[in-house]
């Protein structure tokens, strides 16, 4: 998780290795923000969703927008949500 390049991380290679598995997970954890969990400390917050909200710029698809838009408007992950919904709409507007 804190490699500084998350695709040579262990994380990394799970999320590229089983990316549907993966983004059914990380919409989940958009569903049950405050039923996430981890391994790390986390000292604020939304630390625990914005790493979600991060992860699914990755592994996202179409299926992932409607979770994210509920995020739009909130005064904290609204930003890194806004960026991961153009990533999504970059990525598949690229393939």
């Amino acid at each position: 998780m804190f490699a500084q390049d998350i695709r040579t991380s262990a994380l990394g290679r799970i999320v590229d290795s089983f990316p549907g598995h993966i983004r059914t997970v990380l919409h989940h954890g958009l569903s049950a923000p405050d039923r996430l969990t981890s391994l790390f400390p986390h000292p604020q917050p939304d630390d625990r969703t914005a790493t979600v909200l991060r992860l699914l710029a990755r592994v996202g698809d179409q299926s992932s927008l409607h979770l994210l838009a509920l995020y739009r408007d909130h005064p904290v992950l609204g930003g890194t949500a806004a960026d991961t919904i153009r990533r999504l709409n970059n990525r598949t507007t690229e393939s």
